[in-house]
Parts: C-alpha cells; structure tokens; sequence
C-alpha cells in the first residue's frame, strides 16, 4: 500500500452520522473516528529534503544547542538512523518539537519543470505516522467537530511536492503531504487563498499561489522552509497551544547568481487572542515580510548560509532615520509590496 493510501473508504473526518448538540458540539459517544497509520517501513528509502536541489547548497536548518521551546523529538522509529530527529517524506523533511508535538521545521524542495503534477486526492484523509508514537503526534482530536473552527493546516503544501520524474512519484508526494507531522491547527480561513482581486493580498495561501507561479513561469526550482513561530502565550486548545504566527522562507537561485531568499510571517494573533479556548471567529491577518536574521532570533532554528541569501531590504525612510531595521517588517498588502 501506498504511503497515505487508506483501507478506511467512508470515514469522514466529521462522519454524517455524528450528531451536533444544542452547542454544535459532536454528540458522538466516543468523539472522532480513530486516526489511521501508515506503517513506519512505508516510508524506508524516502529522500526528504536535499539540500543539493539548488547549483549552490542550501542547508537544512538545525536546532539551536539552547532551545527555549522543548528542543527537537528522537524519533522512535527512524528510517534514517543518521538523522533520528528527522522525518523524511518525498520531497519534504519535518522536525518536529517534542514538546509541543508540532513541526518545528518543515522544508520541501519544489520542482515546477518536473514532468509529473499529482492532482489534489478525492478525499482529503490524514494520517498518523507510524515512525512515532500516537501521543507524539496531533492527530484529528484537535481538528475534529463542525464547532472547531481550526483546520488542519498543511506546512509544506501539497501541491508544492506533488511533482516527479514519474506519476507514482508524484503521487507518493501528494499523499505524504497528509501526515500530522506536516500539520498545525490554524483558524479555518488562514490557509486558503483568494481571487487576485486588484493585486491585493489577502490571505497565506495568496502568497503561495504567487510563488508557485513566478516559479512556474521560469520552470523554476525553490528551497522553501515553512513553522511554527512558538511563544510563550500561545493560545491553549485542549492540553496544547495553538501558535499565533507561522513563517515561510523562499529559496530561488537565477542562473549565475548566488541564490536569494525572502522570508514572511503571517500571524493568526487577531483571530485567537481575546476569544474562548474553544472557539475563534474570523478576523484579519496580518502578513509581513521579514529578515531572516529576525525569524531565527524569535525561534530555536538556526539558518545558516541561508542568511546570506536574504533579499529583504527596510524602507529608504527606515534607513535614514538611523533605526535598528534588523528586525524592521515591511506590512504586505499588495504583491507590489514584496522586497525581492
């Protein structure tokens, strides 16, 4: 069987049967279905992330020797014994904070030139990763019922690593991408995407679509980085916390040139901050591009090499003023607003 193919046709992630009390929480006596897991030995022989994808070598961030946020989980069950904190899929690596039982890292290589484009599945079923333990990992408990409004959000995206020299190896991407490793509860509108409408950008997966297709343009290849920013005042979910912010670092490199990177955060804060732990509405994001010297210093990732690569540059008023731009963000309302 596959990697993320499942013998479970027609369990739903919110079954019609479950009935919906007076406050739309599920009545079903024993909550969600139970998750499925794909076997540890499926994944033996997968690739991950390779910092070769580029001409010039883009590292893998690494942890920090002091991490302030739990540091990264051995796995139980590695498939690469040479890298036990890694967690490698077809084209994407994960790693993943023991303590908060969410990535702290996800990096995918992205081939758009590649010949083979797997289409979205006909249902979108996740997975467990047999390489773990159950409890290591978040399953659907924390996604589970019409009342929460926190979806599961895909890290690396799934048509980010869809690709392959061959339809099965594409399509081995497609359905790795549907583990809980490479998952993180964000409010139910955060990582969808609207119509360009005037060159406004809205919303995380606004941004995505306009990578993918400058890079689709140029059959382009990226290094993409993508985690959790962890705070100390996350927002509580059950017996976990819900980040507030999430980063995304882009990797290009144009023929004969040194590569350039640009880095952004999106932050779900005005969604989460003032409402009940249960329950969040929708209310507006705020996305803006930043150093990556700025990411690391707020996270337990080192970058690396990949600092050198960033293409951010403050305001020409921020400059003359003489202010500490290192941590400077530019507000991105527009793709006009990109410092590339």
């Amino acid at each position: 069987m596959a990697a993320g193919q499942t013998d479970d046709e027609g369990i739903a992630d919110n079954p019609a049967g479950a009935s919906e009390g007076p406050d739309g929480a599920s009545a079903a006596a024993n909550g969600p279905p139970p998750d499925r897991t794909t076997p540890a030995g499926t994944f033996v022989g997968r690739v991950g992330y390779r910092a070769d994808f580029l001409v010039s070598p883009v590292p893998l961030p690494t942890i920090k020797k002091r991490p302030r946020h739990g540091g990264a989980l051995r796995v139980p069950r590695p498939t690469d014994p040479e890298s036990p904190t890694l967690l490698q899929y077809s084209h994407f690596s994960v790693i993943l904070n023991r303590r908060r039982r969410l990535a702290y890292l996800a990096a995918a290589n992205i081939d758009f030139g590649a010949p083979f484009q797997a289409g979205r599945p006909k249902s979108d079923k996740w997975r467990l990763d047999g390489r773990l333990d159950a409890g290591q990992q978040l399953g659907n408990l924390y996604y589970y019922g019409r009342a929460n409004l926190y979806d599961r959000g895909h890290l690396v995206r799934r048509d980010d690593v869809a690709w392959g020299m061959t339809d099965a190896e594409a399509e081995e991407a497609n359905l790795d991408s549907f583990h809980y490793p490479n998952c993180a509860p964000q409010h139910r509108d955060f990582n969808q995407s609207d119509d360009f409408t005037n060159k406004k950008l809205q919303l995380w997966g606004d941004l995505e679509n306009h990578i993918s297709k400058q890079g689709s343009a140029q059959r382009a290849r990226l290094c993409v980085f993508n985690g959790p920013i962890f705070t100390a005042t996350d927002k509580p979910l059950k017996d976990i916390f819900v980040p507030r912010a999430y980063f995304k670092i882009v990797v290009w490199q144009d023929s004969g040139e040194k590569p350039g990177a640009a880095a952004f955060v999106l932050e779900q804060d005005d969604l989460i901050v003032d409402l009940p732990v249960e329950a969040i509405d929708p209310g507006p994001f705020r996305l803006r591009q930043r150093r990556i010297s700025a990411i690391q210093r707020e996270t337990d990732l080192m970058f690396g090499t990949v600092i050198g690569f960033d293409r951010f540059r403050p305001p020409v008023a921020t400059e003359a003023a003489g202010a500490d731009f290192s941590t400077d963000a530019i507000e991105i309302e527009s793709f006009d607003d990109l410092s590339l």
